[in-house]
This record gives structure tokens, C-alpha cells and sequence, in this order.
């Protein structure tokens, strides 16, 4: 049965902290991204928008003990991007902890708060808690100043009364606090395979203040951290690759057909995938 990642985190934290711990966040996380990077292809331009650790479904498959798989799930609020660059996006969007800043700012977003949402996930997946613990919009970016480094340009970018709130706290925007709590995890890790020193420079390039900055998910794999999977007992590409292959076909995105006729479409898209589950889970 399906558990949320959220969940799964609180309940079995030794997978999390113990000395394989490093390895398991960064099966799972390999799993997540490679789903970003299929909804973020230019094909299909797919903004999920409230991505968090109650929006990813963690399943034990058969086979090694730490063989899960991960699947985003919940995509009420997502968005398909417009081609034009100047279209205006709700500003409603997204649980509070994981919403990136720009949504606070502009109604002019992309793919990137996805991926300020993918390194809040991850942080809490290292952690076992919350980045930034809030309910609040204007306390969401106070955290967010105290935590993650911002420069004095993007600082002065900022509207007013976002200034005027982070200047009465006396938060000091340019520290890096981010990269001082992540050293107190891992300790118990084995970190021939992947080190908390990556992790952490993966957090930086997703938690970066500016989107433009910010690592896209095919960047993100791209990172040589990752190339530790190759030799993984309990990493099994074959189900990744066959979900994250298959192509996006465009002419779905129209409305012609009736309800039988998307019914039976989807039927036919169902049948492989679970095939291929049920090959994995013998």
C-alpha cells in the first residue's frame, strides 16, 4: 500500500539515518527528478505547483529491503505553461512550506518552483523536518531570508513591505544558514557513495533565491553525484526508464473524443505500466 513520503520519513527514519542513508534519499530523490524532468519537457511544459512530501507516494517493491519507488502524485493545481513568456499565473498555489518566493512576488513563474519545492522535499528527506515551518505568506519569507542566502540586488528587488517586514525582524539576508544546519546530519552515513558535502551543494543549486539561478531537474541529473546508482544493489532502472521514456504525445491535448473514447485512450496508457509493475513485483 501506497504511503506518503512525508509519512514514510517519520515512520521508517533509520532507512533515512542510518549507514545507508545517504544512498536510499538519493535512490529516491534520483526517482523524483527524473518525474520533474518528464512534466518539464518542452513538449509537454507541465508546472506541478504544490508539490510536497504529502503530494509523493513511496511503494515497497519485492526483492532488496530497500527497494521503493516513488511517484508524484496530486496534480490538481498544475499548470500547463503557455508558450509565450509574459503569461499570468495565480499567485493561490502550493503548500506554504514548499512555495517557492517568486510565487510572492510576480504572477510571472516557471518550472523553477518546482524545483525550489524539490529542495525543500529534499531537505526534509536528509532532516526528517520542515525547512521552513510556516502557514503564513509573510512569515514564509522571513524564513526564507533567515535561511537562504539572498544578495543586496535581490534584496532591493523585493517589494516594500517584504523589505520593510525582513528589516523590523533584523534578519541578516546574506547568510547562508542553510549550508550551517545541514552539517548536523549524516553522521551516521556512509558517504563513500554520496557525501552530505554534495547533498548540500545540491540543496544550494535548488534553494537558490533567484529562479534564473536555479538548477532545472535536467541539470540536476546531470550532477556527477549521481554516478554512484551504477553500482547500487537495490537501484532498479528498468521501471524508471520505461515511465520516464515514454513520449508526451501532443495531439492528447485536445478536446476531440467523447467520454468513451478518453476513457478507452486512458485504458490503453494503464495496461503497459502496470504490466511492468507486476513483472518488478515478482
Amino acid at each position: 500500500m501506497d504511503s506518503t513520503l512525508f509519512n514514510f520519513r517519520r515512520q521508517e527514519s533509520r532507512r533515512f539515518d542510518g549507514e545507508k542513508g545517504s544512498e536510499f534519499i538519493g535512490i529516491l530523490f534520483h526517482q523524483f527528478l527524473s518525474g520533474l524532468q518528464y512534466l518539464h519537457q518542452p513538449n509537454l511544459r507541465l508546472i506541478h505547483r504544490d508539490l510536497s512530501s504529502n503530494n509523493i507516494l513511496i511503494k515497497k517493491l519485492h526483492g532488496h529491503n530497500y527497494n521503493y519507488c516513488l511517484k508524484i502524485a496530486d496534480l490538481g493545481m498544475a499548470r500547463q505553461l503557455p508558450f509565450w513568456d509574459d503569461a499570468d499565473l495565480t499567485k493561490s498555489i502550493g503548500t506554504m512550506p514548499y512555495r517557492a518566493p517568486e510565487i510572492r512576488i510576480s504572477t510571472h513563474y516557471g518550472t523553477a518552483v518546482d524545483m525550489w519545492s524539490a529542495g525543500c522535499i529534499l531537505y526534509e528527506m536528509i532532516t526528517g523536518k520542515i525547512l521552513f515551518p510556516t502557514r503564513k505568506q509573510d512569515r514564509l519569507m522571513l524564513h526564507i531570508a533567515r535561511k537562504i542566502p539572498i544578495t543586496d540586488e535581490e534584496f532591493s528587488q523585493l517589494p516594500w513591505h517584504l523589505q520593510k517586514n525582513i528589516l523590523i525582524n533584523e534578519i541578516d539576508w546574506t547568510i547562508d544558514l542553510l549550508n550551517k544546519e545541514i552539517q548536523e546530519y549524516g553522521s551516521s552515513w556512509n558517504q563513500n557513495r554520496i557525501s552530505l558535502n554534495q547533498y548540500n551543494e545540491l540543496l544550494h543549486c535548488l534553494l537558490s533565491f533567484n529562479p534564473a539561478k536555479r538548477f532545472t531537474a535536467e541539470q540536476t541529473l546531470k550532477m556527477p553525484l549521481w554516478n554512484y546508482l551504477r553500482g547500487c544493489q537495490f537501484y532498479n532502472p528498468a521501471l524508471l526508464n520505461h515511465v520516464t521514456s515514454l513520449p508526451y504525445i501532443e495531439e492528447y491535448n485536445n478536446n476531440n473524443g467523447t467520454t468513451v473514447e478518453w476513457r478507452q485512450r486512458l485504458f490503453e496508457k494503464i495496461i503497459p505500466f502496470r504490466a511492468m509493475q507486476d513483472l518488478n513485483n515478482e
